[in-house]
């Protein structure tokens, strides 16, 4: 069993559920999978299996295509991001040998200004991936489901920020991750169709739990804009969000522009904060603002998989009155 097989053999039973909304663009599980097992095709047509691609450019649901379709093909997945400078690109791509690149034309071109050489990549770019229609493959020849993998063949590989030292590249398999989901499924009650926030860049590690576990238990990825996460009150009310995780300092923007006020999030029934303090203020203010949602605090370094400690700030301020 692999995250792709866990994945698949979840989500084609959720159909023409929503798998993924983005500015009031979504699409169906089923088109998640049949989009994504295309390209997983085309990904094995070009020679990759159980190989290392990287992945570019913003959350766009060509994005997320282009992790479930390397996933599918067999593969794992780095991701790589406009922002960093040439040296740690390189390194990234040198450490993970990784030789097909997938993502956004707008961002490869600001890598390659910065002096990142991709002439010996294979090159797909979300513009083709949103336009191609796949006619180059023969139906009979398409995936029906994903290439399997074995437990301890690699899931992903995201690199630290290097604040201690050089950014190293954190390996996680798949039986890494399959105990993750296994785990957070026992602690959050959620049907099918929740809601969930997507904040996280697809180099923090906390993505990896909104999305697949959000499309392990059938939930609506809801994909946060740029342009609104400094205050996404207004996404929050919007998407009806039932699952909400970010960093603490979005909240603490939210709470100085007086966001934070008596019952402005009715829809929310968890809320997970993590990678940075969380000022205690702060989560009591969200508790006004969310009166129907708990409040958590995450922690966890990228080696030990995404999460490895979680505090409940109302349990245990109930605990304590009793």
């Amino acid at each position: 069993m692999s995250l792709a097989n866990l994945i698949f053999n979840k989500t084609k039973n959720y159909g023409d559920l929503i798998a993924i909304n983005r500015k009031g663009q979504s699409i169906t599980y089923s088109d998640l999978n049949t989009r994504s097992l295309k390209l997983a095709t085309l990904i094995n047509n070009y020679g990759f299996s159980n190989e290392t691609v990287a992945i570019i450019g913003a959350k766009k649901t060509c994005s997320y295509i282009a992790i479930l379709g390397t996933l599918y093909a067999g593969c794992n997945y780095t991701p790589l991001n406009d922002s960093y400078n040439i040296t740690k690109t390189k390194n990234i791509l040198e450490i993970t040998n990784a030789k097909m690149i997938i993502g956004e034309s707008s961002s490869l071109e600001k890598l390659e200004k910065k002096g990142v050489d991709f002439s010996k990549f294979i090159i797909i770019t979300n513009d083709y991936l949103e336009k191609i229609n796949f006619k180059s493959l023969s139906q009979s020849n398409i995936l029906k489901s994903p290439i399997s993998n074995n437990l301890d063949d690699l899931c992903y590989i995201l690199f630290t920020s290097g604040s201690t030292g050089e950014p190293k590249g954190v390996k996680i398999n798949n039986s890494n991750i399959l105990e993750f989901i296994k785990n957070m499924s026992k602690i959050y009650d959620l049907k099918p169709g929740f809601r969930a926030s997507q904040t996280f860049d697809f180099s923090f590690d906390p993505s990896v739990s909104d999305i697949f576990f959000t499309w392990f238990k059938g939930g609506v990825l809801c994909v946060l804009p740029e342009e609104e996460k400094l205050i996404p009150t207004n996404f929050i009310k919007r998407e009806k969000i039932n699952f909400w995780n970010s960093v603490p300092s979005i909240a603490v923007f939210m709470g100085k522009m007086g966001h934070l006020t008596s019952n402005n999030f009715p829809d929310l029934k968890y809320s997970m904060f993590c990678g940075e303090q969380f000022p205690k203020h702060i989560a009591d203010s969200w508790k006004i603002a969310a009166p129907n949602s708990t409040i958590e605090n995450l922690y966890g370094p990228t080696e030990a998989t995404i999460y490895i400690s979680r505090f409940n700030y109302l349990e245990k301020f109930v605990q304590e009155l009793n």
